[in-house]
C-alpha cells in the first residue's frame, strides 16, 4: 500500500470519528457542533475521493468523478459560520446565509457543463492527464480561486475572532478564544503545504506522489488531531451574545463619572470581587447599582483599561503578595493561581509575566 493511501486512511478515521462525535454532542453548543462535524466530515470524504481518483476507480467510473472537488468551496463558509456561532450568540436564519454557499453551486454546475457532458472515453483521458502532470494550464485560475476562496473565509474567521476577544475583554475576567485561533492558523498552514505540493505537482508528478503528497497529508492529521486535543481541554464554546459598548457620549457627567470609578478601587480593595474566577462585568455592575454601559465606560475611559486587564491586574497583585508573604515551603504555584481567582495556568502565567517581566515560579524562588 502506497505512503498516499495510509496517511489518507489515517486522516479519514481520525476526521471520520471527530466528525461524528461532533455531530452526536449535544453538550454545549450543539448546533456549533454539528457545523465542525459537518466540516471534518467532508474533508474526510474529500480524502477518500482522492483515493478513487488515485487507484484509478475513475477510469472506469467516470461519471462519479470531480464532484468531490467542489466541497473544496465549502470548507471556508463552514468555517466562518462555525465561528460566528460560538462568537456572537448564535447565527440569524435568512437568506444570507446562503449566498455563502454560492460558490459550492456555481462550481457544480461548472464541472457538470464542461466535465461531464463529455464522452466517458474524454472524461477518464482528462483524469489520466490529472494524475500524469498533464493537467491543463487553463486549470490553474480554478485552483487560485478555490485556495483564495478558502483563505479569505479562514482571515475573517480569525477577524471574527479579534473582534471578539476585545470585546470579552470589556466585559469578563476569564476567557480563552485561543484554541479556535490555533485552529484556524493551523488551517492556514496546512493550505499553504497544499498550495506548495500543488505547484510542485506540476513540475514534478511521481516525487509528488511517493513523497510530497503523503507528507502533507500526514501533517494535516497531526496538527488537526493537536488542535482537537486542545480544544477538548478548554470549556465548551459558550453562547453569550456580546454587546459593543465601547466609550460613547453619553449622559454620564464627570462627577458621576468619578463617583463610579471611587466605588470600584473601593468594592475590589474591600470586598475583593476579583477572587472569583466567573467575576464579569454584570457582578460589578450589580454592586455598584450602575447601569453595565456606564461602568464599562467609566473602566474605559477614566481608569484607561478595560474589563479584563483590570481584572487580572487586581489578581496578579494578590498573587504576588502571597508569594512575598509565604512561609509554607509546600505552597505551589496552582494554588496560588486558583486562590487569586485564574482557572488557567497558561493565562495565569501569561498575564503574571506581562506585569512583572518574570513567571510566576521565577517570582516564588525569589522570595
Amino acid at each position: 500500500m502506497s505512503p498516499v493511501i495510509v496517511a489518507s486512511i489515517i486522516c479519514i478515521t481520525l476526521f471520520t470519528l471527530f466528525g461524528f462525535f461532533l455531530l452526536m454532542n449535544e453538550s454545549g453548543n450543539p448546533r456549533a457542533n454539528r457545523i465542525l462535524g459537518a466540516f471534518f466530515l467532508l474533508w474526510s470524504f474529500d480524502f477518500l475521493d482522492g483515493i478513487f481518483l488515485v487507484n484509478g476507480y475513475y477510469f472506469d467510473h467516470p461519471d462519479f468523478a470531480l464532484w468531490g472537488d467542489s466541497i473544496f468551496f465549502l470548507y471556508g463558509p463552514l468555517l466562518y459560520l462555525y465561528t460566528l456561532e460560538i462568537t456572537s450568540g448564535g447565527l440569524k436564519r435568512n437568506f444570507r446565509i446562503f449566498l455563502h454557499f454560492l460558490p459550492f453551486v456555481i462550481y457544480l454546475c461548472f464541472i457538470a457543463f464542461f466535465f461531464h457532458r463529455l464522452p466517458a472515453d474524454s472524461k477518464s483521458g482528462i483524469l489520466r492527464n490529472m494524475l500524469s502532470n498533464n493537467t491543463p494550464i487553463q486549470a490553474v485560475p480554478m485552483i487560485a480561486i478555490a485556495y483564495t476562496h478558502i483563505i479569505t473565509y479562514i482571515l475573517l474567521s480569525k477577524r471574527q475572532v479579534d473582534r471578539t476577544t476585545i470585546d470579552l475583554d470589556n466585559f469578563y475576567s476569564h476567557h480563552d478564544l485561543s484554541w479556535l485561533n490555533s485552529l484556524l492558523n493551523a488551517l492556514l498552514i496546512i493550505l499553504s503545504l497544499s498550495m506548495f505540493t500543488d505547484i510542485f505537482h506540476f513540475f514534478y508528478p511521481e516525487s509528488y506522489l511517493n513523497l510530497a503528497l503523503p507528507i502533507t497529508i500526514f501533517a494535516m492529521g497531526v496538527v488537526i488531531a493537536g488542535i482537537m486535543i486542545k480544544a477538548m481541554r478548554r470549556p465548551v464554546p459558550w453562547r453569550h451574545s456580546l454587546e459593543n459598548e465601547k466609550s460613547r457620549d453619553s449622559d454620564l457627567t464627570d462627577i458621576e463619572s468619578q463617583k463610579i470609578a471611587e466605588l470600584i478601587y473601593e468594592v475590589f480593595d474591600k470586598e475583593k470581587p476579583f477572587l472569583d474566577p466567573e467575576f464579569n462585568l454584570d457582578d460589578l455592575s450589580n454592586r455598584l447599582s450602575f447601569s453595565r454601559r456606564k461602568v464599562s465606560q467609566v473602566i474605559n475611559s477614566r481608569l484607561k483599561r478595560n474589563f479584563f486587564d483590570l481584572v487580572n491586574g487586581y489578581r496578579i497583585d494578590t498573587a504576588k503578595e502571597i508569594f512575598a508573604k509565604n512561609e509554607d515551603p509546600n505552597l505551589t504555584v496552582l494554588e496560588v493561581m486558583f486562590d487569586v481567582g485564574f482557572s488557567s495556568k497558561s493565562s495565569f502565567n501569561t498575564q503574571f509575566k506581562k506585569r512583572t517581566g518574570l513567571t510566576p515560579t521565577e517570582f516564588m524562588n525569589l522570595n
